[in-house]
């Protein structure tokens, strides 16, 4: 139901890769990364909501806005850009993992 749908490119590879890189790796268990698509409607207006998810090592998320992360601020200029309206948020817990969430 999602294939229609055209998103900028270099929108998923960088948080893909921060989940594998940041998350996942430095685990000493088998970790687990999910990447969602779903169609959204609401009042006359189609949309997107893609999420990825993994369970690794989690980060403070108040801690992100502190520190230069190029490829996540490049994902949400891309953003920006592209929707205005869209919006872009990160959910993480250390030891429980992390959930991004894009709306478009």
């Amino acid at each position: 139901e999602t294939k229609y749908f055209q998103v900028p490119k270099l929108i998923l590879q960088p948080l893909v890769e921060n989940a594998v890189l940041h998350g996942i790796e430095p685990l000493e268990r088998p970790g687990t990364l999910t990447v969602k698509a779903i169609e959204r409607n609401t009042t006359n207006e189609q949309g997107l909501l893609i999420e990825i998810m993994d369970n690794g090592q989690g980060f403070d998320s108040e801690e992100i806005e502190k520190k230069s992360n190029i490829g996540i601020g490049n994902v949400t200029e891309r953003l920006r850009i592209n929707w205005p309206q869209s919006s872009f948020t990160i959910d993480s817990h250390i030891g429980e993992g992390t959930k991004v969430v894009i709306e478009i």
